[in-house]
């Protein structure tokens, strides 16, 4: 039985794991050799530490966990108002600092303000394939239209598992969008 809820700050260190795999392994590794000595784990500090915090965009007031019988979360997805980007990411950049010796100041936005952004959508490899993604995205839709704005995420073009997932809830395509130096599309959802 799984359920949906509200994250909590002790879910921090799986929000991390789930960001890493919403990205991919290879993203986190080269986030992790962009400075020398740093690894994996400092890129995992770092998304937890900011997880557990109320003022970034990965924070866990931003997500929402699916969780099986005995409340063990297995699935994640963070999303927030598109027009807030700006104000949230103001906790990353010392994040990334701190954790991993990078002076970032300006990142390309990949949402618009006029949506409400699914950034992250990730489900533990073991309970992968029952469903629990598209839960995710169900409340994460009931979310954006709570605020009168339209879903939207980024897909990789060539992820077309997750494509056909979107497709299936009712995600359109609308143009391309840079994120980490990869072209992505950009999907859609009407209210």
């Amino acid at each position: 039985m799984i359920t949906i809820r509200s994250a909590r700050p002790e879910d921090a260190e799986f929000i991390s794991l789930c960001i890493g795999w919403g990205v991919g392994d290879e993203i986190t590794e080269a986030f992790a050799n962009s400075a020398p000595g740093h690894t994996v784990a400092d890129v995992r500090d770092m998304f937890a530490e900011l997880a557990r915090g109320t003022d970034a965009q990965y924070s866990y007031l931003n997500t929402i966990i699916a969780a099986d019988e005995n409340d063990r979360p297995v699935g994640a997805l963070i999303a927030y108002d598109g027009a807030r980007l700006h104000e949230l990411r103001e906790a990353f950049y010392p994040a990334a600092k701190k954790y991993l010796d990078l002076q970032l100041s300006d990142i390309p936005d990949e949402c618009l303000p006029d949506e409400y952004y699914i950034d992250t959508l990730a489900v533990s490899p073991e309970h992968r394939g029952h469903g629990i993604a598209g839960m995710l995205i169900d409340e994460a839709v009931r979310k954006a239209h709570a605020t009168g704005k339209p879903s939207a995420l980024l897909v990789d073009k060539t992820n077309h598992r997750a494509r056909n997932l979107y497709t299936k809830k009712g995600f359109l395509p609308a143009g391309e969008h840079p994120f980490g130096g990869v072209m992505m599309d950009h999907l859609r959802r009407p209210e």
